[in-house]
Order: structure tokens, then sequence, then C-alpha cells
């Protein structure tokens, strides 16, 4: 795969029976290193602020880091339950995540990360999440004219 990559995360949060999608597309920047993915871009906040995001993709696991108005590093692991601090503006939060499933594939051009887990906010579980984080070639996307 190119530097120049386009990230796509889609994710759905199911809290009491009601799905919340989020979607976003943006441009980023890909490489390896020692056998992990990773995936860097600038990501849209409140009020035009920007966060800087890293996410590290290995075949079981993924990480997604967030430095900026919003700073917290969220860590996916099949079958583990990890806890970190969420600093917002507002103050922070304590976050649990618990990973049910992991789907890693990828090709020449593309990789992509299936996660599904449960979200806990202070010690209360508060949604069930699916997410997806793909990334292709800006190169492919120019040749197939998106």
């Amino acid at each position: 795969m190119t530097k120049e990559v386009l990230i796509a995360i889609s994710g759905v949060r199911i809290t009491d029976g009601d799905p919340e999608q989020e979607d976003l597309t943006v441009r980023g920047s890909y490489y390896t290193k020692n056998g992990n993915h990773y995936l860097l871009y600038q990501e849209p906040g409140e009020g035009g602020a920007q966060s800087r995001s890293t996410i590290k993709i290995s075949p079981g696991s993924m990480d997604i880091m967030k430095n900026g108005s919003v700073r917290v590093h969220m860590r996916f692991e099949k079958g583990k339950k990890h806890v970190s601090g969420y600093l917002t503006p507002a103050g922070e939060l304590t976050i649990g995540i618990f990973t049910e499933a992991t789907e890693f594939s990828q090709g020449e051009d593309y990789l992509q990360m299936d996660l599904e887990y449960s979200l806990e906010i202070n010690g209360s579980h508060v949604s069930d999440c699916r997410i997806r984080v793909s990334a292709r070639s800006v190169e492919e996307e120019r040749k197939a004219g998106i």
C-alpha cells in the first residue's frame, strides 16, 4: 500500500436498542513497523479544533490514540477488557472497552479491521458498538475514479 491513503471509519453505537451511526472519511498516511500497520490523520473536532489521531492495527488488536482537544488511548483486543482515561474539554472520564470480536483483512492496496465491543463509562455499561476501520491507497482510488 502507498504512504498516502484514504481512511474510512464507520461505527455503530447501540444504546437502549437505538442505533447511532457515525462515519468519517479522511486522507492520511500509512506505514508499517514491526509487523504493525499505522494510520495517521487529522480528525476534525468541535469549534474547528483538530486532533492528531493514530490507529495501530495488528491482526489481533487495534489501538486508537487521539491527541488534541480530546486525549485518549483506546485498546481493542479480543476477549480482553481495557480501561483508560478519556480527557475532554469538559473533564476526564474513565472508559472500559471489552472487545468481543475482531476481524482483520488486508490486500496489496487496502487493509480493514472490524470490531465488536461493549463500552463502559465510569464503570457503567453504556452501549454495544461495532466499528470498521479501512484504508485504501489514494492511487487506487484515483484509478477507480473515486
